[in-house]
């Protein structure tokens, strides 16, 4: 019996299929389970360590936690305190007791970091980097904030947060 040979290249750079009612024959990938395409190629993806959050207290609840993650670290928030994640997944507390205000929006300056939720912004030194809840740039009443250039741009500063 002869081996069927069938060369499977363009499928590889395309990626997923974009609709299921693609045509027969159109070598996009219908799924793709741990690994993406890249360069004709599929690459695996690294493993994540899961986050234990049961230790947490109170409980998170639904938006939280966030978890951003920046050049130099991850952060996990939950409504009113901050951790820094190391990489084995282990939390190690930073801020707590924090003012609960909207969902955390931050600025990643390196190891410098500026997190604001309208009613209360915290800051991680740069040099020292430890988290402090004070405030002395007036930056709390901003409900996000951003990275431009360098420069942290605030979004709807001074807006009353119900």
């Amino acid at each position: 019996m002869r081996e069927f040979n069938y060369v499977y290249k363009k499928g590889l750079s395309i990626g997923l299929r974009s609709s299921s009612k693609n045509k027969r024959g159109s070598q996009a990938l219908v799924l793709s389970t741990g690994m993406v395409p890249s360069e004709e190629t599929l690459v695996a993806l690294d493993t994540q360590n899961r986050l234990d959050i049961s230790t947490i207290s109170p409980a998170p609840r639904f938006p939280y936690p966030q978890i951003f993650e920046f050049a130099q670290v991850t952060i996990l928030a939950t409504a009113t305190q901050i951790f820094e994640v190391a990489s084995n997944g282990t939390l190690t507390q930073k801020l707590v007791g924090l003012t609960e205000g909207h969902v955390w929006s931050a600025a990643d300056f390196h190891n410098f970091i500026v997190m604001v939720n309208g009613k209360q912004a915290i800051y991680r030194d740069g040099q020292s980097l430890v988290w402090s809840a004070d405030d002395p740039y007036g930056m709390a009443s901003a409900s996000g904030v951003c990275n431009f250039n360098g420069q942290a741009i605030l979004t709807a500063p001074n807006v009353v947060i119900p």
